[in-house]
């Protein structure tokens, strides 16, 4: 009975230093273990880019390399605040040092803004900081979590918004609500999820989707980003459905030191002349 009684509490101990070592662990990545990297966006018909996202990755060659089992980790042990912070930091200090006058999508996640009375004014310092203006900057919000209060997160980016900052919705079509979102946040932009571009020229349930999207953003004025573009012929779908801005790796790997040279010369014809093939009703069901 004893040994069960000591085997017990010796398994709880190791758990707790487990526990302990992991959130050191972290702490360690936020403080100085991030590095950043920039994809290329495109305006459709223009040879050089409007904007870069910004991405993060935890130290390379580990398991927390990957952003989602670094955020995934962040959360477990109670730490995603800070990472979201530190992560937003460096991508606006790392987009300084570009000195490019383009746009940046800065990912940051509402709830986060929403979770502390100085979360907004921790993310306006770092603009300043980084040596940016609001308005070079547009904020994504991604849905993989659900957006509790859309009135509040307006009206608390509001000062931001008076400064010439956007809002870009993220993923949309991948998890929440995505038409009530859409019509409580009115985005400037729509980000379409990835999964619904993918093999969009092979599926008419895809195009029907997407279709619906660029049909609402017309009617609030916003514009429609294509994610994950990686084949011309899906890039030649979404611009017949009146798609307008294009990101993938078509266009471009994320890297930490983005090639801005020129797309080139006839590239955007190129998309548009190719033969389109014929969609699939039950394509959707495959991918």
């Amino acid at each position: 009975m004893k040994l069960s009684q000591k085997g017990s509490y010796i398994m709880t101990c190791d758990f707790a230093a487990t526990s302990t070592n992991r959130i050191s662990r972290l702490r360690q990545i936020v403080k100085n273990g991030l590095t950043s990297s920039f994809q290329s966006i495109y305006k459709v018909g223009d040879l050089k880019p409007f904007a870069v996202e910004g991405f993060i990755r935890g130290p390379i060659g580990t398991a927390l390399e990957a952003p989602e089992k670094l955020f995934q980790a962040a959360q477990e042990a109670d730490t995603r605040a800070a990472l979201d912070e530190a992560a937003y930091t460096l991508v606006l200090q790392s987009f300084a040092k570009l000195h490019w006058p383009g746009k940046l999508f800065l990912n940051i996640r509402p709830n986060t803004l929403l979770a502390s009375a100085f979360a907004l004014t921790h993310l306006q310092l770092a603009i300043k900081n980084a040596g940016l203006h609001p308005s070079q900057i547009i904020l994504e919000f991604t849905e993989h979590e659900p957006i509790l209060s859309p009135d509040l997160l307006l009206r608390l980016i509001d000062p931001l918004l008076d400064q010439g900052a956007t809002i870009s919705l993220d993923d949309v079509g991948a998890a929440f609500a995505s038409m009530r979102v859409i019509c409580e946040l009115q985005p400037h932009l729509i980000k379409v999820d990835r999964f619904f571009i993918d093999g969009i020229a092979n599926s008419l349930v895809k195009r029907s989707v997407v279709q619906s999207f660029v049909n609402l953003a017309s009617d609030i004025g916003a514009q429609v980003v294509a994610e994950g573009i990686e084949q011309g012929e899906d890039a030649q779908v979404s611009m017949q459905l009146g798609i307008g801005i294009m990101q993938g790796f078509l266009f471009g790997n994320p890297s930490a030191k983005p090639e801005f040279t020129p797309l080139p010369e006839g590239f955007w014809g190129s998309l548009r002349s190719a033969r389109p093939r014929r969609p699939k009703c039950n394509a959707i069901l495959s991918t």
